[in-house]
């Protein structure tokens, strides 16, 4: 029979396995920034500094991060996903919230580029709020 002990140091195991390595988290948030950039995002804006300040911490602490940036000047919100665990995907949700009454994002700079991008795109709706959605996700990294 198993002790509790072992069953605990077993599960303490699996756990720090499951986890993210540092590289691993360096690999995941520079295709996410990347693919950021791509979509014509400046680096310069509130919103990229703010996802970036989420990246850095995310690959410094190794915890699971998530949360909502604002992209006003293009009527979008982001929706961040940065999991510690593996088997989780890391996501940014490109929301669309209303009108665009500024910058527009540049979607036809590189349609090959674009075409790699995993993206999902709903039926424009009617209410505001509902609109485009893309979600852009890092490629799984096998393990090792």
């Amino acid at each position: 029979m198993v002790s509790k002990k072992e069953k605990a140091s077993a599960k303490k195991a699996k756990q720090v396995s499951l986890s993210r390595t540092r590289d691993e988290r360096l690999v995941q948030v520079t295709n996410l920034r990347t693919k950021l950039l791509m979509f014509g995002f400046p680096q310069s804006c509130d919103g990229m500094i703010e996802i970036e300040k989420m990246f850095n911490e995310y690959i410094e602490r190794g915890e699971s991060i998530s949360g909502k940036v604002s992209f006003a000047a293009w009527d979008r919100i982001a929706e961040i996903i940065l999991p510690m665990r593996r088997d989780r995907e890391t996501n940014i949700l490109l929301r669309y919230v209303g009108k665009a009454t500024a910058l527009p994002l540049d979607f036809s700079a590189d349609r090959e580029l674009v075409s790699k991008v995993t993206t999902s795109m709903s039926t424009p709706a009617q209410e505001p709020g509902d609109g485009q959605k893309f979600v852009l996700r890092a490629p799984k990294i096998a393990d090792k």
